[in-house]
């Protein structure tokens, strides 16, 4: 009987040891990660009318909106450039908000990170992705 007692005493003990081992931070050799995948983002986006023209003036903020986010818009090339760190999600909206002061009253429209030519730049570790040259070009409509 008390051969029983000591025998499960001691494989009681190497079985804590075991368990306890397995906690060892040294044993893991990559670094724990929290949160969504994410890249730095050197985004351009040029906009052009049905003719090829550029359009300036468009409006071009993130897809969602952001109040305390500044009013970016295209420049008299049609050309909209931004630095961001973004996840998967990436997208932008376009809106014509000048009306006919830009040659027209032209169609919204949205891009999604799948219409960027994404071109790596500088390599990343973990969760995150590195840094890329997103680059676009969109051809708006105008109302009827």
């Amino acid at each position: 009987m008390k051969a029983k007692l000591v025998f499960r005493t001691l494989a009681a003990w190497i079985m804590t040891m075991l368990g306890l081992s397995a906690c060892d931070s040294d044993i893991f050799e990559g670094e724990e990660m929290y949160g969504c995948p994410s890249a730095d983002y050197d985004v351009t986006i040029k906009v052009t009318d049905e003719d090829g023209n550029p359009i300036k003036g468009i409006k071009v903020h993130r897809g969602y909106e952001d109040e305390n986010a500044p009013s970016l818009k295209t420049d008299e090339n049609g050309i909209f450039n931004s630095s961001i760190n973004a996840g998967p999600s990436l997208s932008y909206i376009l809106e014509d908000v000048d009306g006919d002061n830009n040659g027209g009253t032209f169609k919204s429209d949205t891009l999604k990170i799948q219409d960027f030519k994404l071109v790596q730049t500088k390599k990343g570790k973990g969760w995150y992705e590195g840094r890329f040259d997103a680059s676009a070009e969109v051809t708006l409509k105008k109302e009827k």
